[in-house]
């Protein structure tokens, strides 16, 4: 990125004094800068370097740049959340030749990602899945992999399978585990998606457990969201609105994630009995709505809520109305239940997943056999189950257990 942006620098400084020098290659450059920047999450400087690579082509006559950059544009609007500015740099893309090459698999990925997501926005499901079918799953030298399996997963959860995708997205990880690093943008970008697909399950200790290896998730604005919706479901209104404040959303426009995260505050503080800064919040994201046409955003919601905060503070957004006519249901459930065990809950958990026996887990904690007989079923009570075998099986599918060396019961 320092690199992208120093050559960018100095490429403007020989355009200025020696043009000649450099105009030919400019635009392929730029667009290539603009890839780079992509692919690091800087969507706006992604965008400004391609706009520069699609006037430049222009000027230079070079069609499948031109065509390259006007898909790069799109993706870039469409990843953000502006379906209409998506839809038209896709308009232009299709203006240009389609030419074969080295950037024409790239071309039709970005292009491909961009008119799905937009699809998406606009509640075009069955475009979007015939889209999705044929981009196809994402290659292992696919540069924009992480890209394409974030949007097979929104995909997913409109259609309500994010099972599906969520297989998908662990085998996609391990496939490109070598540039899926803790510094690429497909780390948080793909461990947002992940707690997305896992609370659209109701999988609510799951998704926990995936946003705790999350550091800071107020850091970036798709961590943030996935983890104050999560929050919210779970019943942490408090903590979900204070996580939504954490992050600067006037720096670079993220329509959608912004417009995600002002209706969690407002169905957050509309079950704190806060009515004043819920219909705030309403009322922000509905002026989004009418402006972008983000119509699916609305989805993240359940329709009750939706009933319950246009009845605090009632609006004539068209995208609501339009987006209420469809008839979507939503794609995460309303709430969504966590198993939690007390501290020497947790303790004879574990001793139980060392395959301990009921008087060795008493000696072990010098308590009574009868105490510990006790505890199990208190245990068993909450995991749903009737034997240690289950407790085990439900506490590894819950993530309850850290993994534990085997010991050898006594």
């Amino acid at each position: 990125m320092i690199l992208t942006r120093q050559l960018a620098h100095l490429s403007g400084s020989a355009l200025k004094y020696r043009p000649e020098s450099v105009s030919g290659q400019l635009p392929l450059m730029q667009f290539q800068w603009a890839l780079n920047y992509q692919l690091h999450g800087s969507f706006s400087e992604s965008r400004m370097a391609a706009r520069s690579s699609y006037e430049g082509s222009l000027t230079q006559e070079v069609g499948f740049v031109a065509r390259s950059a006007a898909a790069s544009i799109a993706m870039n609007w469409a990843f953000v959340g502006e379906p209409l500015q998506a839809l038209h740099w896709s308009e232009v893309e299709r203006k240009h030749t389609n030419h074969s090459g080295l950037l024409a698999p790239l071309v039709r990925t970005s292009g491909l990602v961009a008119q799905i997501l937009t699809a998406l926005d606009t509640l075009d499901l069955d475009v979007a899945l015939t889209l999705l079918n044929d981009m196809g799953d994402s290659s292992g030298t696919e540069e924009l992999w992480a890209f394409t399996i974030y949007t097979h997963s929104q995909c997913a959860l409109a259609n309500n399978n994010p099972f599906a995708a969520w297989t998908m997205l662990r085998r996609a990880i391990a496939t490109h585990s070598h540039q899926h690093t803790a510094t690429a943008f497909s780390a948080p970008l793909l461990k947002a998606t992940e707690i997305d697909l896992l609370l659209a399950l109701g999988e609510g200790n799951a998704a926990t457990a995936a946003a705790t290896d999350i550091t800071d998730p107020g850091n970036n604005p798709w961590t943030l969201t996935s983890v104050a919706r999560l929050q919210q479901r779970i019943g942490q209104n408090d903590t979900a609105l204070a996580l939504c404040h954490q992050f600067t959303w006037a720096v670079e426009s993220y329509p959608r994630l912004y417009m995600e995260v002002l209706l969690i505050q407002a169905v957050a503080h509309s079950e704190l009995g806060q009515s004043q800064f819920a219909a705030q919040a309403w009322l922000k994201a509905c002026t989004i709505a009418d402006q972008t046409r983000l119509l699916s955003t609305f989805s993240t919601i359940s329709r009750e809520d939706i009933d319950t905060l246009d009845h605090i503070a009632a609006t004539d957004s068209r995208a609501l109305a339009e987006f209420c006519a469809a008839h979507r249901s939503a794609i995460f459930p309303r709430s969504v239940h966590i198993v939690t065990l007390t501290k020497r809950e947790q303790v004879v958990l574990e001793l139980l997943a060392r395959r301990m026996s009921t008087p060795a887990i008493a000696r072990t904690l010098y308590i009574s056999v009868n105490t510990v007989k006790t505890q199990l079923r208190h245990l068993y009570r909450k995991l749903d189950v009737h034997n240690r075998n289950d407790a085990i099986i439900r506490a590894h599918a819950l993530k309850l257990l850290r993994q534990l060396p085997p010991a050898t019961p006594t």
